[in-house]
């Protein structure tokens, strides 16, 4: 708000929902684009195991972690309100209103990142500096991260460090999940929930 409003005396006395409405005000007068990013640091499920639950479902259920829910009510009433602006918010999982309130002729929409084609996944490579693309390597190094790009510039930083740009020589360790990826593998699995567990080990 004191950026969009730089003379607005904040009142931090004020509820929620008169600072929401004070900010789709500026919204209003204002064109401009909020992002938030990696909105999964919010959220948790029955199936993190950071968060208890009295009562553990079968099936996924994302909810706002605590102290956090008035994003959700900020959301809302952002995708409902009539303004000029855009929120855009990045992350694995898909808030719980978002799902309430997006739709095809609605102003709230979802778009799904598939994984990267071959041609994007050799230009990440590329970019960070790995010189073997047209060595079979670097395709079997694209299918073991499955175009996830995020893997694929921490392996490729990995293999520059470590191996000196040589793909064989990552390969031949043996050790495809390590590090940051691990954390981040992990991460996700204990988000999943109990039904979800099951359909993966299956």
């Amino acid at each position: 708000m004191q950026t969009l409003k730089p003379n607005l005396q904040i009142d931090e006395t004020t509820s929620l929902n008169t600072k929401i409405s004070q900010l789709i005000h500026a919204l209003r007068k204002v064109r401009c684009l909020l992002v938030l990013d990696n909105v999964d640091s919010i959220l948790s499920s029955n199936g993190d195991n950071s968060v208890a639950t009295s009562k553990p479902d079968p099936l996924l259920q994302i909810q706002y972690i605590p102290g956090y829910e008035g994003y959700g009510e900020l959301i809302k009433r952002i995708g409902e309100s009539q303004h000029q602006s855009c929120l855009l918010i990045t992350g694995r999982e898909k808030p719980p209103v978002i799902t309430e309130i997006e739709g095809e002729k609605l102003p709230v929409h979802s778009l799904k990142l598939t994984s990267l084609s071959k041609t994007e996944s050799l230009g990440i490579l590329q970019v960070k500096g790995i010189d073997e693309l047209d060595h079979i390597g670097s395709h079997i190094l694209i299918d073991s991260y499955a175009g996830n790009l995020l893997f694929l510039k921490l392996v490729a930083t990995t293999i520059q460090d470590l191996f000196a740009g040589s793909i064989d020589q990552f390969l031949e360790q043996g050790t495809l999940v390590f590090g940051n990826i691990r954390r981040i593998l992990d991460q996700q699995l204990n988000r999943l929930s109990e039904l979800e567990n099951i359909l993966c080990i299956g």
